[in-house]
């Protein structure tokens, strides 16, 4: 079928050392912006007079459920399209893009409004069973919504990270994270330091990240990518999800485990120890500030090195993370 042209270059066609330095620039530059919010962020609540340690706990227990069902709600369906949407790009095959584009965010929106309803509703039960706290079934409505957003926003980081847009990528995710911090440095300052409030604060943060990402896709990206038709192309979507299966299984696992500890921390040790945990957890996962913002760019700098047959970048580009990650290993 005979598709439309498209005359903007969304993905530059840049030698291997560019890509690396240019791009590597702003996701290292960011990623030492962004990281210290985090811990700021609790800083803030474990300092507020009305949060008490086991307030912290519930608060980040829930947290850590939402993100452990983030990984895996979307099927592996975001890592495929980050692999395949830069190979689409350049065989100018716009109908497998916007049909891909498509199938992802119907599948994770999909998905994830199922298991934010059975939250919705199962949160007074998971309340008293569960997080053994009432307060938590107000909290836990609140990240329902949260994690309707969170699937959103990493639609759109995706579609930049396809495209190796690390600043786009990476700009949204500060000012989300500014977002929470401001909302938090005003919720401390004028004492509305309540559990709910810094609940809350995530979730208004998020809508701000969400409306700046959705304000970039649609001026730089949507037209280009959405030239083409909704196929169903059966060996395209065959081979695409074959991938996302395989990612599905394999990823994220530093990530889940991480999220699995805190939850185990919580139903045995109980909820101020699960307090104790979150704060602790906050300091170590800063070291990934390292290791993290490299590893996004690489399934879709792979992917264009593959289609292009740029076989001498591909044996250096694998060389290259070796160095890293025995750079790594050695520290």
């Amino acid at each position: 079928m005979k598709q439309q042209e498209n005359n903007t270059d969304l993905l530059q066609d840049e030698t291997l050392s560019q890509k690396l330095i240019k791009k590597g620039f702003w996701l290292y530059l960011f990623s030492y912006l962004i990281a210290p919010g985090g811990y700021l962020i609790r800083l803030l609540i474990s300092n507020s007079p009305e949060i008490s340690v086991a307030d912290v706990g519930i608060l980040y227990s829930i947290i850590s459920l939402i993100s452990f069902l983030n990984v895996y709600n979307d099927l592996g369906l975001t890592e495929s399209l980050q692999y395949f949407l830069p190979k689409f790009w350049i065989k100018k095959e716009y109908n497998n893009i916007k049909t891909t584009i498509y199938l992802s965010f119907l599948v994770q929106f999909g998905t994830a409004i199922l298991i934010a309803l059975g939250l919705w509703f199962g949160s007074d039960w998971l309340a008293v069973n569960y997080f053994h706290n009432p307060v938590s079934a107000d909290i836990l409505k609140y990240f329902c919504l949260y994690f309707l957003g969170i699937n959103l926003f990493q639609t759109f980081q995706s579609i930049f990270i396809a495209f190796q847009k690390t600043f786009d990528y990476q700009l949204v995710e500060f000012i989300r994270m500014r977002s929470v911090v401001g909302f938090s440095f005003f919720c401390f300052l004028t004492n509305r330091g309540t559990i709910e409030w810094y609940s809350l604060n995530r979730l208004l943060g998020l809508g701000v990240g969400i409306l700046i990402a959705g304000f970039i896709y649609y001026r730089n990206y949507h037209h280009s990518l959405m030239l083409g038709k909704f196929e169903w192309d059966k060996p395209m979507l065959k081979e695409y999800r074959k991938y996302a299966l395989w990612s599905f299984i394999g990823l994220n696992i530093s990530s889940v485990f991480g999220q699995i500890i805190q939850q185990l921390v919580l139903y045995f040790l109980g909820d101020e120890s699960a307090g104790y945990f979150a704060n602790f957890q906050s300091l170590f996962n800063m070291g990934f500030i390292i290791i993290g913002p490299i590893m996004s760019l690489i399934f879709p700098i792979v992917a264009e090195v593959w289609k292009r047959k740029m076989r001498k970048n591909g044996i250096s580009l694998f060389r290259f993370f070796i160095v890293i990650f025995l750079f790594l290993f050695a520290l």
